[in-house]
C-alpha cells in the first residue's frame, strides 16, 4: 500500500506575526515587579516628598514653573518717526491718531510720496517729511519723484533719516540743495526704467 506523500513547501514559513524585522528587534518582556517592590517604593516616594515638604523645599500642589516669576513682555522699540516727534515735545495722542504739541501743533500722516506732516495751531501745513530707517552716511534711496518735490518746495519739505548716533536726524529740501551744490552729498541713479524698443 503506497503511501501518500503530502507536498511540503521547500521553505517553511512563519506565522507573519512571529517573523522578526532585521530594524526592529524584538524587546525582552519587561520584569513585572511583584506587590512587595510597589510597597516599599511607594513608601520610600512618599517619605522622600514628606521630608522635602517639611523642610520648605516643595509646596503641596506645587510646581517648579509656578515658582519662577514670569518675565514681563518687552515693549515695541519705538519707530523713528516717535523718536523725532518726542524729541520735538511732541507726544502721542490715540484718539486723534496724531503726535500733537502743547502749542497746538500736531505731526498726522501724509499723502504719498510724503509719509508725516506738520500742521501749525490753525491746520496750515508747514512741513511734510519723508522717514526712511536709512543713513545717509551709508547712501540714502529714494524715489525722483520725491528728489523733485525737495526741489520745488524746499521750504516746506524735509527728509528725517537715522544719524550717527543712531537718533533721528532732520534734513529740510532746502539743507539737501545746499549739500548737492556744496558737493557734500551727490546724487547716483539707483533705479532705471526697462522699456521695450519699437
Amino acid at each position: 500500500m503506497d503511501a501518500q506523500t503530502e507536498s511540503q513547501p521547500e521553505h517553511p514559513t512563519a506565522p507573519p506575526s512571529e517573523s522578526p524585522t532585521l530594524d526592529e528587534p524584538k524587546p525582552d518582556a519587561p520584569d513585572i515587579p511583584n506587590a512587595e517592590s510597589l510597597d516599599s517604593n511607594a513608601e520610600e516616594l512618599s517619605s522622600t516628598t514628606s521630608k522635602d515638604e517639611e523642610a520648605g523645599k516643595i509646596q503641596p500642589g506645587s510646581t517648579v514653573a509656578e515658582d519662577e516669576p514670569s518675565k514681563p513682555p518687552q515693549p515695541p522699540k519705538p519707530t523713528l518717526i516717535e523718536l523725532y516727534a518726542k524729541h520735538r515735545g511732541f507726544h502721542w495722542h490715540p484718539s486723534e491718531k496724531c503726535f500733537t504739541h502743547p502749542n497746538g501743533r500736531w505731526i498726522e500722516k501724509s499723502q504719498s510720496p510724503f509719509n508725516w506732516e506738520e500742521r501749525d495751531a490753525n491746520g496750515e501745513l508747514t512741513t511734510r517729511f519723508w522717514v526712511t530707517e536709512q543713513k545717509l552716511a551709508n547712501g540714502v534711496e529714494l524715489a525722483a519723484e520725491l528728489w523733485t518735490l525737495f526741489g520745488q518746495q524746499p521750504t516746506t519739505t524735509a527728509l528725517v533719516v537715522v544719524g550717527d548716533d543712531h537718533s533721528p536726524f532732520a534734513l529740510t529740501g532746502q539743507e539737501l540743495l545746499q549739500l548737492k551744490d556744496s558737493r557734500q552729498i551727490s546724487l547716483h541713479p539707483a533705479r532705471y526704467r526697462i522699456v521695450e524698443s519699437r
